[in-house]
């Protein structure tokens, strides 16, 4: 027996039990740092609500048993104060679940006054009960009478119920399948609730599901720590998310984001523990820097974003982190760290309008102030902007020639330095934009690596080069072979040697025939190479190393792969033309006495054709003899004098 038995007519047992959760969901809410959106404040008027509901309806019960030696002025006042608690917290709930998935977004301001509507009615229905009893009444002796609208309580509560079920429904396919779920189970709740009210209406019950429906909210998307991250004090990228989900398609936010050059490398040099150490005392710093209206957001890899709603002076503060990240980082725990960093700073007038843009668009930004390249913090402005939408162009119309196999291969000319003849050529994707014209490589080739298709890419090219091989024209022409790029990337892949090697079989090709590029920075990982490599050298593939002396020319490197040829980077070509010295020369010298035949790219007129031979590369290919053409281009550019000839324009560029 409940100690409020003896005091009221009805069973608060499961009302009374409610408070105790209520309180202590309040106060670990309040003493967690929350996210500052509207969803969490939505939530925070739920919680207050839910409390002061449960309190007046068994301060309400208590008194309504009694009634006859309670003034009536108090009777009505608790009443009335229930009754307003309880149509407020079904409205708020349902301003929740619309807050959650950004209803209010995709409606116009009219239907949402319109929404408002029944609980502006309600509030007045139970307002002029007193003196209308148009919802409740108490006659002479106190006793509590149900007025003929009172059946309207149930029917608000249970219209706002659908109404938020039909909102998740319409939004379903902007929500997570287990979002969907959770909403709907929480207003299920709340509609069971109210209905085994009015069944009996002795059992003060709907506080009891009102709070499971709270719970559910709590559980699955309400609570604090799934947003923060404790080790540094900040918030996480899903609370992140979920501040710029309420932002998008307006400004009224100023954005700082700070990333630590080459995170990677400095944690791999400074260890884990350490690295830790320093982002808890980065947080400290940011946290000091700004104040409580300023959220920090920790967004891995060495990232932070500073993020507020009041402005900011950006210039004035990446000027002091700047400053900051110039000083060893140092603590107690662990020894010092020097860093760098950059910044990222948003215009104003850069408005976007989905979560998918914005995360792509400070990516980027992110990804550039992290590198040890740029030394200028980075600025999100219309133009920054653009030049996103650019990269989302030219991933879409990379995808769909990938996916139709429509990436086009364009062939530049290997010129034989003693003969002058075309023996070779090297094969290079082209992607054909929208408007009709090229899109570079420098632009989609990065992208293709990045989203993972450099392989399909790969293998593409490779399938065209065989066909392009196997054409009776170019068999009786002086082409020797072809060369084909690996990306470090495809390099990785166990499963390549054996798709090319059956793609070169289905055209019957001699594996000589195929040349396969590597270049620089794929022998960094040469271990992961060595498989592929002899499995590909067995069968009878020739290896170019390409870009040599690009900045990893390493001799151990270089002997771990049986290379035929190495191909020297444009740069260090064009350096021995402008600078002079022997450089180029030793280098060649040198790589003939160990056995390898040499390629010179860049060349771009006959005088640098005439001393590289002087020099004694075997192989020839720049701007001078043909600049990377179509097949069919190709074609015409070899046949006009048959085998070991090109066309007469190009003769006249022949050495």
């Amino acid at each position: 027996m409940s100690i409020l038995s003896v005091l009221t007519n009805y069973n608060c047992d499961l009302a009374l039990a409610t408070i105790p959760v209520q309180i202590t969901l309040m106060v670990y809410y309040f003493a967690t740092r929350y996210l500052p959106t509207r969803q969490s404040r939505s939530f925070v008027a739920v919680l207050v609500v839910s409390l002061l509901m449960t309190v007046s309806d068994i301060v309400s019960s208590v008194l309504v048993s009694h009634g006859n030696m309670v003034p009536i002025g108090l009777l009505y006042g608790s009443t009335v104060a229930y009754y307003m608690l309880l149509v407020l917290l079904s409205w708020l709930l349902f301003s929740y679940v619309a807050e959650e998935i950004h209803a209010y977004r995709m409606i116009s301001s009219r239907f949402r006054l319109i929404t408002k509507a029944p609980l502006f009615f309600m509030l007045a229905l139970v307002a002029v009960s007193p003196g209308m009893g148009i919802i409740f009444s108490f006659d002479g002796n106190g006793q509590f009478q149900i007025g003929p609208a009172y059946v309207s309580l149930y029917l608000f509560q249970w219209f706002y119920a659908l109404l938020a079920v039909a909102y998740v429904h319409t939004c379903r396919e902007t929500l997570h399948r287990i979002q969907r779920r959770r909403l709907y189970a929480y207003n299920i709740l709340i509609f069971v609730g109210t209905f085994l009210a009015a069944l009996d209406e002795q059992i003060l019950i709907i506080s009891y599901f009102y709070l499971l429906a709270i719970l559910v909210i709590f559980l699955g998307a309400q609570n604090p720590e799934s947003f923060y991250e404790t080790r540094l004090d900040a918030f996480n990228s899903r609370g992140f998310r979920s501040l710029m989900a309420e932002a998008l398609g307006e400004q009224k936010y100023w954005l700082i984001g700070i990333a630590i050059k080459d995170y990677s490398g400095v944690r791999e040099l400074y260890g884990d523990q350490q690295m830790d150490g320093a982002l808890r005392k980065m947080g400290q710093f940011f946290h000091q820097l700004v104040d409580r209206r300023t959220s920090l957001f920790y967004i891995r890899n060495g990232r932070f974003i500073l993020l507020s709603h009041w402005p900011l002076d950006e210039d004035k503060l990446c000027q002091i982190i700047h400053e900051r990240f110039q000083s060893a980082w140092h603590s107690k725990d662990f020894a010092d760290i020097f860093l760098s960093a950059g910044c990222v700073k948003m215009d104003r007038s850069v408005v976007f309008f989905s979560m998918a843009e914005l995360i792509r668009c400070l990516r980027l930004a992110m990804d550039r102030a992290g590198d040890p390249a740029y030394t200028k913090d980075i600025h999100i402005d219309a133009a920054f902007n653009r030049e996103i939408q650019r990269r989302v162009l030219v991933q879409q119309t990379l995808s769909n020639a990938i996916e139709n196999d429509a990436v086009v291969m364009f062939l530049q000319p290997l010129v034989d330095a003693k003969t002058g003849a075309v023996v070779g050529a090297e094969a290079l994707a082209r992607l054909e934009g929208p408007d009709g014209g090229f899109i570079p490589p420098s632009e989609f080739i990065p992208l293709a690596e990045a989203n993972g298709t450099i392989s399909k890419l790969g293998e593409q090219i490779f399938a065209k080069a065989c066909a392009f091989l196997s054409m009776p024209a170019v068999r009786k022409s002086s082409v020797e072979w072809i060369n084909v790029n690996l990306s470090p990337l495809q390099c990785r892949d166990r499963t390549m040697p054996r798709r090319f090697i059956r793609i070169k079989d289905q055209f019957r090709l001699p594996s000589s025939a195929l040349h396969l590029e590597l270049t620089e920075e794929a022998m960094i990982q040469a271990d992961r190479l060595q498989e592929s490599v002899r499995i590909m050298r067995e069968d009878g593939f020739q290896f170019a190393l390409d870009d040599y002396g690009s900045g990893y020319s390493n001799a151990g490197r270089l002997l771990s792969i049986p290379f035929r040829t190495i191909k020297l980077d444009r740069s260090i070509v064009v350096a021995h033309f402008e600078k002079g010295g022997t450089y180029l020369e030793d280098i060649i010298h040198s790589l003939h006495n160990q056995g390898y035949e040499i390629t010179a790219e860049g060349v771009e007129d006959k005088r640098m054709a005439d001393e590289l031979i002087r020099l004694g590369v075997d192989y020839l290919q720049g701007f001078f003899y043909a600049r990377p053409m179509s097949e069919d281009d190709f074609l015409a550019y070899i046949r006009p004098k048959g085998k070991g000839a090109v066309s007469d324009d190009a003769e006249e560029n022949l050495p």
